[in-house]
């Protein structure tokens, strides 16, 4: 069985057009190492070091999933459409943006929305 590493990311962007990733940053939750990165492309080549992994974002639905999805397709995934049937593909992506899971050969991504409306009240208020 597979042992996927828990992963919390976060992108800045710039705030002019083109707005970019200017930003990545991510950590595992067994150990706090941050490793960032100063652009989409180097976040990925950083993350898909690991063959399996849950990666956490706090915002992901409504800002950083768009930032992923459109990288992703212009290197050459493909999102599939609920039901499709992978076949040829190798490297591909199933989901909608509030959760999605990257396929890169048998390397396997998922990636998950974690606002701080998830976090129960009493956990929120020992965090301030």
């Amino acid at each position: 069985m597979a042992k996927y590493k828990h992963i919390v990311a976060d992108f800045e962007t710039t705030v002019t057009e083109p707005v970019e990733v200017w930003l990545g940053c991510f950590s595992t939750l067994d150990e706090f190492k941050p490793k960032f990165s100063h652009s989409i492309q180097q976040f990925f080549l950083q993350l898909f070091r690991y063959k399996y992994a849950n990666v956490y974002f706090h915002n992901l639905e409504k800002f950083d999933a768009g930032f992923i999805f459109n990288y992703l397709l212009s290197v050459g995934y493909v999102h599939l459409a609920d039901g499709e049937i992978a076949g040829k593909y190798k490297k591909y992506i199933v989901g909608s943006e509030r959760e999605f899971t990257v396929y890169n050969g048998k390397n396997i991504y998922n990636f998950l929305d974690l606002s701080l409306i998830h976090i129960s009240e009493p956990t929120r208020q020992e965090a301030i």
